[in-house]
């Protein structure tokens, strides 16, 4: 497996994530969650979701492939006192257990071959509760991505594909977005859903 570009950011140490404060996009999400609600943090990175769902007191379970995210995520929920499960593990082996309030897969799915990432949205479906969310951020082939990130962007989703995996289900949210280049070095176009689970 090749390493992600962002993979040594992760141990270089600090608090502050290094993909910024949590998505705006969350604090609705929070408003509608039950107290104690299940939260799946799929691709969690080094934390920023997980640690925000896990302070108000969520049962959060992380999991992320990078050992040095999921060390640091550790660390920061150790200084803060937040309790939180992590798991070091592929997302596509990791074994849903339970069934959950949320799950979210934020820049997650379009790193992965194409139908493993199609395969994870079906498994995140079934367990799902009904009456709860899905949150899914992928990066499109609608902007042209550089050579240097393809090895890594294994498969961007067409523009509008992500929104037809949950048509059966309420869409809360179905928007698409350029993101300039930052902190990822080139520009991309992103879908973003949340979807509620009906039945």
């Amino acid at each position: 497996m090749i390493e992600a570009p962002w993979d040594e950011d992760y141990s270089r140490g600090g608090t502050e994530s290094i993909w910024g404060p949590p998505c705006c996009l969350y604090t609705e999400i929070i408003n509608r969650l039950p107290r104690g609600a299940r939260v799946l943090d799929a691709g969690c990175g080094d934390g920023r979701h997980s640690i925000l769902f896990a302070r108000l007191g969520f049962r959060v379970t992380a999991v992320d492939i990078s050992r040095n995210a999921v060390n640091k995520l550790n660390l920061v929920a150790r200084q803060q006192a937040i309790r939180l499960t992590t798991v070091l593990e592929d997302i596509t082996s990791f074994r849903l257990n339970h069934h959950y309030d949320l799950i979210l897969a934020h820049g997650l799915l379009h790193l992965l071959p194409a139908f493993e990432g199609r395969q994870l949205i079906d498994r995140f479906k079934r367990r799902t509760i009904t009456g709860g969310y899905n949150v899914m951020v992928v990066i499109t082939n609608l902007v042209a991505l550089p050579l240097s990130a393809r090895a890594h962007m294994k498969a961007p989703f067409n523009d509008g594909e992500l929104r037809r995996y949950y048509k059966d289900w309420d869409l809360i949210v179905d928007e698409a977005y350029s993101s300039p280049a930052g902190r990822i070095p080139y520009p991309r176009h992103l879908n973003r859903v949340v979807a509620r689970c009906t039945a």
